[in-house]
């Protein structure tokens, strides 16, 4: 896997680890293969297959369905209960996930915070079943990090009791933090670098807490250490960096600025046109469109996650034609409140898009609608719906 945007161990600081329950039901027991079926449905828009998930994908991203790598398995907890495990890689690490599941596919954890290449192990330590989790990945496009999280799985439950970076790299020097003692109650670790430092030869003891089911060191010595040696580090990067919700979505190609929140009584949405469509739509402002026409504008893209779509809308300056953004005859027209032309529906490669004119109140606008070719039949009159919903507002 690229480790283009691998490049920072801040990424945990905004994507979370948790764990969900949800109330028993009556499906049938879960299998390996109906699960990865589930997961790939999920991965490919599909809500309701993603809400049986408890929303193991975030449609609020840009659909992501190219993983790197994708791995389902799934254990004997105890003699008694089976848990499903489901890692899935991408290179943009925030689709990163990994997840536990019951037989009747309730959520036992769910961990949206991974980087990097990601190796998983099964391991029985002092009458305990643990999932072990490796990561390595780059931080300030230079520094080599590998990270380890340890999931303690009983019969009640599956948490997250241990994190910490377990070596860092910097050209041939080498810090490291070995894990030398775990039982129930501790985990005591060994630190050590190939060059004298602070940390050499120490050693730190994680005391097990069960009012937070997790294993805490007063001192945590290397994670300081560690991030105090990349803060302090003075590097020119070049890679992306991804550090708070901003950087997410800049990530994925949206400025989070962009982004409407429509019941957020303070924003004032541009005027010029109304449109009725559902919350399942991302409203994004400002935006530089460029998609099917002849030459770029700005104007407002809608996103559907969930069916596979966007719709843009280009205000036409007043001395312009639609010729000047499309090159294709506009064949059918309709009469109303906008009189609205629209070309044929073309096909390019896995996707459809249609042109529309909506002419009225002394303005023009352009819609470009696309979607999926394989999903058009379903969404047709939902689709249909949109374009009679729009309406051109009289400018005063």
């Amino acid at each position: 896997m690229t480790k283009n945007l691998l490049t920072t161990f801040f990424i945990i600081s905004i994507l979370f680890t948790g764990c969900i329950k949800k109330p028993e039901n009556n499906k049938l027991p879960l299998t390996k293969k109906v699960l990865e079926k589930t997961v790939l449905r999920a991965l490919n828009g599909n809500k309701s297959a993603n809400d049986s998930l408890s929303n193991l994908i975030d449609y609020s991203l840009p659909l992501e369905p190219n993983y790197s790598e994708f791995f389902i398995d799934s254990s004997l907890i105890n003699n008694s209960k089976v848990i499903f495990t489901v890692l899935m890689t991408f290179e943009n690490p925030i689709y990163n996930r990994f997840a536990v599941y019951n037989t009747n596919l309730d959520l036992e954890l769910i961990d949206k915070s991974l980087n990097g290449r990601i190796y998983k192990e099964q391991l029985f330590l002092s009458g305990t079943n643990f999932i072990k989790l490796t990561e390595d990945f780059l931080s300030k496009d230079i520094f080599k990090l590998t990270r380890i999280s340890l999931y303690k799985a009983d019969t009640a439950s599956v948490d997250l009791v241990f994190r910490t970076f377990s070596k860092l790299i910097d050209r041939r020097r080498i810090y490291s933090q070995d894990i030398t003692e775990i039982n129930n109650d501790s985990i005591v670790t060994k630190l050590n670098s190939t060059i004298r430092t602070s940390i050499r030869n120490k050693t730190d003891k994680f005391i097990y807490s069960s009012f937070n089911k997790k294993y805490v060191s007063e001192d945590n010595l290397f994670y300081d250490f560690v991030t105090d040696f990349i803060n302090k580090a003075k590097v020119n990067i070049k890679l992306p960096i991804i550090t708070d919700r901003k950087s997410t979505f800049a990530s994925v190609g949206i400025t989070e600025d962009l982004i409407i929140d429509r019941n957020d009584p303070k924003v004032k949405l541009p005027s010029g046109f109304t449109i009725s469509l559902s919350n399942t739509w991302n409203r994004i402002d400002n935006f530089m469109i460029r998609s099917h026409i002849l030459k770029g504008k700005e104007g407002t893209r809608f996103l559907n996650n969930v069916i596979g779509s966007t719709i843009s809308i280009i205000k036409l300056d007043e001395l312009e034609n639609v010729t000047e953004y499309c090159k294709y005859p506009f064949i059918t027209e309709t009469k109303g409140q906008a009189n609205i032309r629209a070309t044929e529906r073309m096909v390019y490669g896995k996707t459809f898009y249609q042109l529309f004119e909506f002419t009225g109140e002394g303005q023009t606008y352009l819609m470009i609608m696309d979607g999926s070719k394989y999903t058009y039949k379903k969404y047709e009159n939902l689709y249909k719906e949109i374009i009679n919903s729009f309406r051109i507002i009289k400018q005063v």
